[in-house]
């Protein structure tokens, strides 16, 4: 008699909890991009639901109960399919009424790559059910491509659209649109949030660009002028996040600021996120991009790719303190930028830039890919506010307290995780582990929380008990990885193997 397995073993609720966290997890693009391809090159995404269901009975009966699973609808093709069924969409999507009929009505996330397929059939497959559409990401060849595409979106009815993405395979400097971008989407959009155009530009001032809580613009080949840009943001006043990843001289000349730098209000914004991109080796200002907003509710700054002059430019400009005590964490309502105390001459200046600003996160452009295990923090990444010297020094010493401790109670093996010892850390796990991946983390988080490993064939590392990080995907699993031959490393550095839980780290 053949024995259970462990999958074989796991209650069905647990299973479909984890064919539900696979079903949500984003199409795979290219990390390189826009220096390679960001979608065409990769392997075409095979259809979940039906993968799962070919794999035994059981599993197939528990897909059949999920409607969730079928409503992601991934329309695309192999390039071989596309040469040789150019103008059969039928046969290549003949699997969808199938996934519309076992989606149950659900609200639908819609993916549409037009580089494998004719835009009209597949709209026209898809126009029925629009009312039904939540997410909706549209996969082009490259910027001019879109004037082909948006007259077929002009009139589906989206009541339910919340999210709204559109990609270009291909981006380079000077690829633009010569033919107009009409609006889309135009008949209403009540519930949509969050816009991400990668590689793409649209209307400016038309819609769906209104009422949005987010806003991602990603290579953006042709910015609007300053006044076209101050309107774009007034028909968003609830605007929270904006991202910005682009080249910033092209950005400032295209939006060519008046003299007099009047700024754009955006009075609800919380999160800003700038990621530069460099086409020639220039300075970036990004003082002056920071400049063409005014944010009072600012909480969290995200500065990615900077020189360590430009950052140097951003804290004078905006008088950002190197010392986290410095950072208002609760801001008090009653405090005034003209209150006197002789003792916090930097928090008055801060509180006229950035009154509730809470964190700022910065990369430079010279770090390395793991720079995470570098062992001087300030080439690396700064976290601010867990920058803090007296605040690191303490967590060393509470490490040394839990390493004696540990150690009286025979433990395997202790390493200490420091600031100075991520090289050291690394070259251990290369060594005793060679066949593991390793995934990167904070050295800040590795301080104050615990890290717990799995050795099977990959290294995972968890950030907080519930979430464990595989290879950038996330997996909600149980605070402890149980599982014979795993390892479990703490705060400290204590291992436990042979199945056996290493003790917390209070």
């Amino acid at each position: 008699m053949t024995g259970l397995t462990s999958v074989d073993s796991l209650p069905n609720e647990l299973l479909e909890n984890i064919f539900k966290i696979g079903a949500y997890l984003p199409m795979p693009l290219e990390e390189n991009y826009p220096h390679r391809p960001l979608f065409s090159k990769l392997p075409l995404s095979t259809l979940y639901p039906t993968t799962l269901s070919q794999v035994c009975i059981r599993w197939r009966e528990t897909v059949l109960q999920m409607p969730v699973l079928w409503s992601f609808l991934h329309l695309s093709r192999t390039l071989e399919s596309h040469r040789r069924l150019r103008s059969n969409i039928g046969r290549s999507l003949e699997w969808l009424p199938t996934y519309l009929i076992r989606s149950a009505n659900l609200p639908l996330h819609v993916t549409l790559d037009t580089t494998r397929l004719p835009a009209a059939a597949a709209i026209h497959l898809l126009g029925p059910h629009s009312t039904r559409w939540r997410s909706f990401t549209l996969l082009v060849s490259h910027v001019g491509s879109l004037p082909a595409v948006l007259p077929f979106l002009v009139s589906p009815r989206v009541p339910k659209l919340k999210t709204l993405a559109i990609a270009s395979d291909i981006y380079r400097e000077g690829i633009v649109c010569y033919d107009p971008l009409i609006p889309f989407f135009v008949t209403s959009t009540p519930q949509l949030s969050t816009i991400h155009l990668n590689g793409v530009y649209v209307a400016w001032n038309e819609l769906p660009l209104a009422n949005l809580l987010n806003l991602e613009l990603h290579f953006t080949s042709r910015w609007p002028n300053f006044a076209q840009l101050n309107e774009m943001f007034c028909a968003s006043p609830m605007l929270q996040r904006l991202v910005i990843r682009d080249e910033v001289a092209t950005l400032l000349r295209h939006v060519d600021q008046p003299p007099s730098k009047p700024t754009i209000e955006l009075c609800t914004l919380k999160h800003l996120e700038i990621d530069v991109h460099r086409i020639r080796d220039e300075p970036a200002d990004v003082v002056g991009l920071i400049g063409l907003f005014s944010m009072p509710a600012l909480e969290t700054l995200t500065l990615k790719g900077l020189r360590q002059e430009e950052w140097t430019g951003v804290r004078q400009k905006y008088h950002l303190p190197l010392d986290s005590r410095c950072l208002p964490f609760q801001p008090d309502p009653s405090m005034v930028p003209n209150r006197r105390q002789s003792n916090r001459p930097v928090y008055q200046r801060l509180a006229q830039s950035f009154p509730f600003l809470s964190s700022v996160h910065l990369t430079f452009a010279n770090s390395p890919r793991k720079s995470v295990f570098q062992p001087e923090i300030k080439d690396t990444n700064f976290i601010w506010p867990n920058s803090d010297g007296a605040e690191r020094n303490e967590n060393h010493r509470k490490i040394r307290c839990r390493q004696k401790r540990k150690k009286e109670a025979g433990l395997v093996f202790h390493f200490p995780f420091s600031l100075s010892s991520f090289r050291g850390l690394e070259d251990f796990l290369d060594a005793s582990f060679p066949s593991i991946v390793p995934v990167c983390c904070q050295p800040q988080a590795c301080l104050r929380r615990h890290i717990y490993a799995a050795v099977h064939s990959e290294l995972y590392f968890m950030y907080n008990p519930h979430v464990l990080v595989r290879k950038k995907k996330h997996w909600r699993l149980d605070e402890f990885f149980r599982k014979r031959g795993s390892v479990a490393l703490h705060e400290c550095g204590s291992v436990a193997r042979n199945g056996e839980a290493a003790p917390h780290c209070s």
